[in-house]
């Protein structure tokens, strides 16, 4: 679909290279808002050109809980034709040292790459934003290369030079703001070529949500219609998954807490559907079941089943849900479930072990 003339208007700023003016002015714009406020959430916007198409990501995360989102929008460009063809949502919750992600995608076209998706490895560690990037552009794989000007202020120049698998030579060029390390702009060569195959901007900045609304608005609406549904579903088609941890057990518990969009009445519809097992059906998390003296301090076993859905990934007819039966001691099994829909419904076409512990 075509985009409005303001967004045409914009990429086409973008690519003639005339946002440098437009990033001054947004930053000067940035930096009065930011004055006011206590900024307690980090952002980070990078746009990727390359010959036919505009990539933008942007990133945000919040500095004590570590809360992640990610959400990246892919155009391609064909003349002075916009179309945007990928959409994609990712969003990593915390709480007592677990994490809960919810990821949602729509559009046409390949899946986005880690390159776009999380450059900096944040999913995978507890660094700050822009420490983690200050990490990798500081990394040995870099040298120096003089400085330059751009956009009026002088930046660290640095390269990258490698061989792919395939025998081509790869070089990364990186300019720095030199009193934070931080990134301002990357281009990346392919062979001899003095034109560069891919560009990146960075812009970085400091925000104020208090309450996580960033998070929890842009997770919410992608779980509070089905959620219960699906949580339903991919419970009773684990219960078969390795029978022996559902042996004697007095209760099922639901590890649900930090699950957004995840009401009070979705919970109570996900535990009355557990009610078909005979046992009794609550919601708690394995610090709760042993506050609560659900635990045996001897065997180091949990006297039920807890069930705990940690990822859920939302496509346009395809859920995938990965989580994990625990009974301490007694074993724990991760499992996913496909759920897709068909002629309306909700149903599942896969569920399948992950891990055995």
């Amino acid at each position: 679909m075509k985009r409005k003339k303001h967004l045409v208007r914009l990429l086409a700023v973008l690519l003639c290279y005339g946002w440098c003016s437009f990033a001054v002015h947004a930053r000067a714009m940035e930096a009065e808002a930011a004055a006011s406020l206590q900024p307690n959430v980090h952002h980070m916007q990078i746009v990727t050109k390359s010959a036919d198409s505009i990539v933008i990501a942007d990133t945000w995360q919040e500095s004590v809980r570590k809360y992640i989102r990610i959400d990246v929008r892919e155009y391609t460009l064909a003349g002075e034709t916009v179309e945007a063809v990928h959409g994609h949502r990712s969003v990593v919750f915390y709480q007592d040292e677990k994490s809960f992600q919810v990821t949602s995608s729509s559009g046409k076209g390949a899946e986005i790459s880690r390159d776009i998706l999380d450059p900096f490895n944040l999913l995978n560690n507890k660094n700050s934003l822009s420490q983690a990037a200050v990490r990798w552009f500081g990394g040995a794989r870099w040298e120096a290369d003089g400085t330059v000007v751009f956009n009026g202020k002088q930046l660290v120049r640095q390269r990258y030079a490698r061989t792919t698998a395939d025998g081509h030579s790869l070089v990364n060029v990186a300019y720095l703001e030199p009193g934070t390390g931080l990134p301002v702009k990357e281009e990346q060569y392919i062979g001899d070529s003095r034109q560069p195959a891919i560009t990146k901007l960075y812009w970085f900045e400091q925000i104020d949500d208090p309450d996580g609304f960033l998070f929890t608005s842009a997770a919410s609406p992608i779980l509070e219609r089905d959620a219960p549904a699906w949580f339903c579903l991919a419970l009773h088609a684990v219960m078969p998954i390795d029978p022996a941890l559902n042996a004697d057990i007095n209760y099922i518990a639901v590890d649900m807490g930090d699950v957004p969009g995840l009401d009070e009445a979705g919970k109570e519809q996900v535990l009355r559907c557990l009610q078909t097992y005979k046992v009794k059906a609550m919601e708690a998390s394995l610090s709760q079941l042993k506050e609560q003296g659900f635990y045996n301090q001897q065997s180091g076993a949990l006297e039920g089943l807890l069930l705990r859905i940690n990822e859920i990934a939302v496509s346009e007819n395809k859920v995938v849900l990965n989580g994990f039966k625990y009974r301490g001691s007694g074993g724990a099994i991760g499992f996913s479930v496909v759920l897709e829909l068909m002629d309306g419904r909700w149903q599942v076409t896969e569920a399948a072990p992950a891990w055995v512990s």
